[in-house]
């Protein structure tokens, strides 16, 4: 062998071992990162799933304090406390009025609206102390009870 021939082996033996450092290190850097990616993959799509159940359950304790309101108004105007029934009808759509607004959920959306059609037919019968009008709350009542049924354990 001539110099330039040993010269030109051992300059591709370099390149060989260069290439061959580079490709583990490549080997090594997608062993660590893949894993990891599908794993952060995994949690992402995890912790979607919790945020929309959590969502879903912060509307549900939001329609029982709805439905909890709404009884009192019911059991006010039953008392003819009409002054006391309207402030609660009063907070109560207004409550309705900012779950509508915030909740993604066309079901409950279509809930709401149908009680929030009703309102202002409920101040004005209260604001009368009209009698009638605790058939139209009773009426809210039936809903939210259909929405959320009452259980009888926690």
């Amino acid at each position: 062998m001539t110099d330039a021939s040993t010269s030109q082996a051992s300059f591709l033996s370099r390149w060989s071992r260069v290439i061959a450092l580079f490709a583990a290190i490549l080997v090594a850097f997608l062993a660590g990162f893949v894993p990891q990616y599908i794993r952060t993959t995994h949690l992402n799509s995890d912790l979607s799933t919790l945020r929309q159940e959590h969502q879903k359950l912060l509307d549900k304790e939001r329609l029982l304090q709805l439905r909890g309101a709404i009884n009192q108004v019911f059991v006010q105007a039953t008392r003819n406390n009409y002054g006391l029934a309207s402030h609660g009808a009063s907070e109560f759509f207004k409550e309705a009025r900012n779950l509508l607004d915030g909740t993604p959920d066309t079901s409950l959306k279509d809930t709401l609206q149908k009680i929030m059609d009703r309102r202002d037919a409920v101040i004005a019968g209260l604001s009368k102390a009209d009698p009638a009008v605790r058939t139209t709350i009773g009426s809210i009542v039936d809903e939210l009870n259909q929405r959320i049924p009452v259980t009888s354990g926690l």
